[in-house]
């Protein structure tokens, strides 16, 4: 708040000060002060020394009175994230006020207090505003809420647990992603305006922007998810129908025990899968196409091998990475019996 070179320069006026006053001490009797030798020009020399004291007192006393709101607000630009408009304009008010408390004739007018103290406010009620915007796209509100719970408990959700319970041929990832982006799905409802006056955080549910991933709103995931649900159940049918009409898949079948192989064959004959998935059907599929290996292909093995030294390769060339990566990782294995599974990456599905 006060400037290096100004600073030694009131420190030493200070230190002046308390000397003479130090120097009073000794007089504390009439017949004392009869010694006394100081003179009145000494005396009021003083005065601005005084004065200077009663500057640092009150610039001390605006000081505490700022600490609550400077410090609010420095908790809430850490907690947005870096692109976030606000943290520009408090960036700015900050440069701008901080430029007045460090002019003397500024900060010492009549009305300054009331005026930073205004824009200081102005910039908190700003900030709520903007935080409980990116809670309400964060958080789920009572009606989304009861979406997610529905989702939960929805069929196919449970049709796909079943599945990849006792599959091992189906890609799982998928499943996992799908579970985790509905788990990350948060409800908080009861935050109002006013919960932000003493703290700049959610007290609910303790939201903090910057550590979370902003994407679409919560409604809009769960739209996402329920949509994923069903993509994902077909692509698991699709999968199950194509591999059990393998001629090796066939030849199992017609050796499992008697529920078993009517609930695969009921399976087939229908091509759909039915709302609620018994063991049966599971073991018989699983046990159908225990024949096949599944092998997962990873999309950055997959690169690396087909990429070679990064350099330019001919169409031939590429022909023959492509080979020589499936080569290596069916080596050793029957090929008819062997099933590829994609896998794009983390959190990708399959």
């Amino acid at each position: 708040m006060i400037s290096g070179q100004d600073r030694e320069e009131q420190r030493q006026k200070l230190d002046e000060l308390k000397g003479f006053l130090e120097s009073l001490q000794a007089f504390n009797t009439p017949g004392k002060l009869k010694n006394f030798t100081r003179t009145i020009t000494e005396i009021e020399a003083q005065k601005a020394n005084l004065d200077l004291v009663k500057q640092v007192e009150e610039l001390n006393d605006l000081v505490q009175e700022l600490t609550p709101m400077t410090g609010y607000l420095a908790t809430a630009t850490a907690v947005l994230p870096p692109q976030d408009p606000w943290r520009d304009q408090m960036e700015s008010t900050r440069g701008s006020w901080r430029a007045k408390l460090l002019a003397p004739a500024l900060r010492g007018r009549p009305d300054f207090r009331q005026i930073i103290n205004r824009a200081l406010q102005k910039a908190k009620d700003d900030y709520k505003t903007t935080y409980l915007n990116l809670h309400k796209k964060a958080r789920l509100g009572i009606n989304e809420d009861e979406k997610k719970k529905e989702l939960l408990k929805d069929h196919r959700l449970d049709q796909l647990k079943k599945l990849a319970a006792g599959i091992s041929l189906l890609p799982h990832a998928s499943l996992t992603e799908l579970q985790t982006r509905l788990s990350k799905l948060t409800p908080c409802f009861t935050l109002v305006k006013d919960d932000l006056d003493a703290s700049p955080i959610c007290p609910h549910c303790n939201f903090r922007p910057q550590e979370e991933t902003l994407g679409a709103s919560g409604l809009a995931v769960l739209q996402q998810i329920d949509d994923q649900l069903d993509t994902t159940l077909e692509n698991w049918r699709k999968t199950l129908v194509e591999n059990l009409s393998d001629p090796t898949a066939k030849k199992s079948i017609s050796l499992l025990p008697t529920a078993q192989k009517a609930a695969v064959e009921g399976f087939l004959k229908s091509k759909q899968l039915p709302e609620k998935i018994d063991a049966d059907l599971v073991q018989g599929i699983q046990a159908a196409l225990s024949g096949l290996i599944a092998i997962t292909v990873r999309g950055t093995e997959l690169l690396s091998d087909l990429s070679g030294s990064n350099a330019p390769c001919t169409v031939a060339d590429f022909k023959k990475r492509v080979d020589d990566f499936l080569e290596k990782i069916t080596r050793g294995k029957e090929v008819s019996k062997v099933r590829l599974v994609i896998d794009k990456g983390e959190g990708s599905g399959e």
